[in-house]
């Protein structure tokens, strides 16, 4: 049985995130993932003999199959050696396996393009885009009626430029992996898919769980918790009618038991102790009212969290909001800050994951 050498990609600050999830979904040991970054995403590689149970990852951008790395050295020998590299790589057995995540490739000559991602660095002595002519030349040559597209093409190489080593790649997802096609109706700001993903997983659910998002929004965190595995009830509420709006859209008929209303974060109508998991992104920077005091609104949403969350409960709260969720947090004597990850990147902005327990 052949053995698959895959990497996958997702934001970064969620590194480690994924690479629990390589273990728990996939049966990985840490000590066989290799990590890296490269601009705002972080790397895990690692190799697999079956690929069925890759395309259900949720806390990944996307998958790839690699073809090479290359060592380089910044001087213009670079594009030589990574047009070598890809001329004698395995596309054949990558392709192959693309078609197991995208049906729809067809057989016969496709259409690609070459996207790379590298820092600028002062020890390489040429553009970017030498390494993307490289790659482009390297697939010419080999498939000859292969049609080069500047977008929507049905082979992707990567080439993605970590420290000093060129790491290509084929993608072999499409934009439902980190997209989703549960979502009919999405919001200005609406959280990412895969950052959902990641504090569900960070809040360690169980079938016991009775599961709250107080500041809903479109719904995926929810819709994400609900894919994770079967919960008690999912109880989700938001100020915005139009928020409740699209989260019953993006739900249908499905995932019960639940149930979602129009609140106030601060003033919750659930009772005290009455859930043990909040997973939620409540608002932050331009997103919190003209006028409103994120310092005030933090400090009763915190308190409100406290109230209604169980003994021994769990809170994962993404937010940019350090220092408010610092001086709410003073308020609210039985939560605890179990752990924090830093640095996610989330459109364009760092936020951080506040992991709470409630002890008493």
């Amino acid at each position: 049985m052949a053995t698959h050498p895959l990497y996958v990609t997702s934001f970064k600050g969620l590194g480690g995130i994924t690479v629990r999830e390589l273990r728990s979904r996939l049966d990985i040991a840490k000590d066989a993932v290799e990590t890296g970054s490269v601009r705002d995403y972080e790397i895990a590689r690692f190799s697999i003999d079956q690929t069925d149970d890759v395309g259900d990852l949720r806390t990944t951008e996307d998958v790839f199959f690699e073809l090479c790395t290359a060592n380089l050295t910044g001087e213009r020998d670079d594009e030589k050696l990574v047009e070598n590299l890809v001329s004698s790589s395995a596309i054949e057995q990558a392709i192959e396996c693309k078609r197991g995540f995208t049906p729809k490739l067809r057989p016969g000559a496709p259409t690609y393009r070459v996207i790379v991602q590298a820092d600028d660095a002062p020890w390489r002595h040429y553009r970017r885009e030498r390494l993307e002519e490289a790659v482009a030349r390297a697939i010419s040559e080999r498939y000859r009626k292969w049609r080069r597209v500047e977008d929507d093409s049905a082979i992707e190489i990567w080439v993605q430029v970590i420290d000093q080593t060129a790491l290509v790649g084929l993608r072999l997802t499409d934009r439902t992996m980190r997209h989703r096609d549960y979502k009919t109706v999405s919001l200005p700001g609406s959280l990412r898919p895969t950052i959902a993903a990641a504090a569900v997983l960070v809040s360690k659910p169980t079938d016991a769980d009775v599961f709250l998002d107080p500041c809903c929004g479109a719904g995926t965190i929810l819709l994400e918790r609900a894919l994770n595995r079967p919960c008690q009830i999912l109880l989700g509420g938001d100020i915005s009618r139009e928020a409740i709006n699209a989260t019953l859209e993006n739900f249908g008929s499905k995932h019960k038991p639940c149930e979602f209303k129009k609140w106030d974060a601060t003033s919750l109508p659930l009772d005290d102790g009455s859930v043990n998991r909040v997973v939620t992104n409540p608002p932050w920077g331009r997103q919190i009212s003209a006028g409103a005091s994120v310092s005030i609104f933090y400090k009763k949403f915190l308190q409100e969290t406290q109230r209604v969350l169980a003994p021994w409960g769990k809170a994962v709260i993404l937010t940019s909001e350090r220092r408010a969720m610092r001086d709410g947090l003073k308020a609210c004597d039985a939560l605890k800050i179990d752990d924090q990850i830093e640095a996610i990147s989330v459109m364009g902005r760092r936020a951080d994951l506040f992991c709470l327990v409630r002890t008493q």
